[in-house]
């Protein structure tokens, strides 16, 4: 996938404005993927193997998903995808106060990685409570079981693990995926849906206030109140069939017996453990540690990148938002925050302008802050693991929010480091601060 195209994959809630693809349970649903199933002999087959509206039973396990979603019940929904994370089943009733029902339009098919599955894509109309004009959008999913007609959605391809990650997914799948995303079909019916949708929003007041604020405020809220479960464990394999996905389901059920027992002992050496460092750490010195303490809060660093090439300085996090001016190649910026994703930085030009840049068009600048490779502080690119459970922030401070919160022993890169304690890492396809001191390295 080229930069343009991973342009195309924008953040979780960030500015809603001017994006046609909005769904519950799917993130704003702007990555227009591929369409399934391509069997020969159908009138509706384009040269893509593209087929229309071809397939009942497929319309029915999405039109099932949807009713269920529209009305937060996530226990139903679960009877027609997985694995669901909490995170997501908290952000489909969070969605579903605001949806009155889903009109499906059109549904497209394409074959997959083998004939039990299919990649849809599922064009549709939004009627939000409260305001007249439907908002037209357009989603994706992974669907298998298609040789014994029990369907069912495989959930670790949904548009909200695609932006969080917390299930890990096939490489197989996720190329099948990619490679779809370039097809001619595709990339028209996302300018015809986008077009459909600027008109909505220009022509209805209450829809692009329900969409642009509301919504949009409501989410970000939620968002910086959820911990992220980084790669979780997925049922083994999306190509099994029904029963074996089931059968996957019982033996996890199981086993986490097994791995309960196992992590009591754990957690309770890990107690041990804590114990003793807090008694270590009690013998200190006192005025030792408020001297540090007093000495990274006193620092007040200022962060600079680069543009790496001409690139767009724009309004929001998002690719579909305003440009407010084009950026030249090797444009010196002041980094502000990172996005809630991490994967934009707000950043600040010389003249004063501030606007959002895509982190794989910038680079991070050395200057008298920056403090890698110094004694006590890892070098760049070094990779590193955490002594503990931490935060991913999206600021220097800890007032900042929370882009996801890390397990112990996660593995993160560092791009540089701060003289007030603070080093900018990257981990999960995602970049962010965190306490130096929280790094193990070398």
């Amino acid at each position: 996938m080229d930069k343009k195209q991973k342009e195309i994959l924008i953040k979780f809630v960030n500015k809603y404005r001017k994006q046609c693809y909005i769904g519950v349970g799917v993130v704003v649903l702007l990555v227009v993927l591929c369409f399934a199933l391509g069997r020969g002999g159908s009138d509706n087959k384009d040269k893509n193997g593209v087929l229309k509206n071809e397939y009942p039973e497929v319309k029915t396990l999405i039109s099932n998903y949807y009713k269920a979603a529209a009305n937060g019940d996530v226990k139903k929904l679960q009877a027609y995808a997985t694995p669901i994370s909490d995170n997501e089943k908290a952000y489909v009733k969070l969605f579903a106060k605001y949806v009155e029902k889903y009109e499906i339009r059109n549904i497209y098919t394409k074959r997959a990685v083998d004939s039990n599955s299919c990649l849809v894509s599922v064009e549709m109309g939004i009627k939000f409570k409260g305001v007249k004009t439907e908002a037209p959008g357009l989603d994706f999913f992974y669907v298998t079981g298609l040789d014994n007609k029990e369907l069912y959605i495989v959930n670790l391809y949904s548009q909200f693990n695609a932006k969080t990650k917390e299930y890990k997914t096939e490489k197989q799948v996720t190329d099948c995926i990619e490679a779809y995303e370039g097809l001619e079909d595709v990339v028209a019916l996302k300018e015809k849906v986008q077009t459909e949708y600027d008109k909505a929003i220009d022509g209805d007041e209450k829809l692009d206030l329900m969409i642009n604020s509301t919504i949009e405020d409501s989410v970000s809220e939620w968002m910086g109140s959820i911990t992220l479960a980084q790669n979780q464990t997925p049922p083994e394999s999306v190509l099994y069939s029904v029963d074996d996905e089931k059968e996957q389901i019982e033996d996890s059920k199981k086993e986490e017996g097994t791995k309960e027992d196992s992590k009591e002992a754990d957690n309770k050496k890990e107690d041990a453990k804590k114990d003793d460092s807090k008694k270590d750490d009690s013998e200190k010195d006192d005025s030792e540690k408020k001297e540090t303490e007093k000495e990274v809060k006193k620092v007040k660093v200022v962060e600079y990148v680069a543009t790496k090439e001409e690139v767009n300085l724009r309004k929001g996090a998002s690719t579909n938002t305003d440009s407010v001016v084009m950026l030249r190649g090797g444009a010196k910026l002041r980094a502000v925050a990172m996005s809630v994703y991490g994967d934009w930085t707000l950043v600040k030009t010389k003249s004063g302008k501030k606007g959002y840049v895509r982190n794989d068009f910038l680079k991070t600048l050395d200057n008298k802050y920056t403090t890698a490779g110094k004694d006590g502080y890892p070098k760049k690119k070094q990779k590193c693991k955490l002594l503990e459970k931490s935060n991913l922030l999206n600021k220097m401070k800890k007032s900042g929010k929370v882009i996801s919160t890390l397990r112990k022993k996660t593995k993160v890169r560092v791009i540089t480091c701060y003289a007030n304690g603070y080093s900018k890492v990257k981990t999960n396809g995602r970049t962010g601060y965190i306490l130096t001191e929280k790094l193990k390295f070398d």
